[in-house]
């Protein structure tokens, strides 16, 4: 799983070797493995599911759709990201955003979000 924006911005002298190592099946992380396989069980089960994956960092819910897009058995599920804006509390702030975030879950042609953990 290597990002478009981590292959041209963090690392552009790295490109090749980073390119060569990610296709590697070594270097596999297990714990995906393993969220893809859940994925497509319940998908398998149930095909009008809905899931939200929680994230602790914007970059990870970012990376996680990337992933997601990437992978052949869980693209079908059209990914997305769930994650509002630093807005202060005395104007709303998490409940206005947790407001909007349940309206797109469950009004829009999306089957899987991922959104960052409170």
């Amino acid at each position: 799983m290597l990002t478009y924006f981590c292959k041209l911005t963090i690392f552009p002298e790295k490109l090749d070797e980073l390119t060569r190592v990610s296709k590697d099946p070594r270097y596999d992380n297990p714990k995906l493995g393993k969220l893809a396989k859940l994925i497509v069980d319940k998908y398998k089960t149930k095909p009008d599911m809905r899931a939200i994956i929680f994230c602790k960092t914007r970059e990870m819910t970012m990376a996680l759709q990337e992933w997601i897009k990437e992978t052949p058995e869980l693209v079908i599920l059209n990914p997305n990201r769930l994650v509002g804006a630093n807005a202060p509390a005395e104007k709303g702030g998490w409940y206005k955003v947790m407001g909007w975030m349940m309206y797109h879950f469950i009004h829009t042609p999306f089957s899987i979000y991922m959104s960052l953990s409170v």
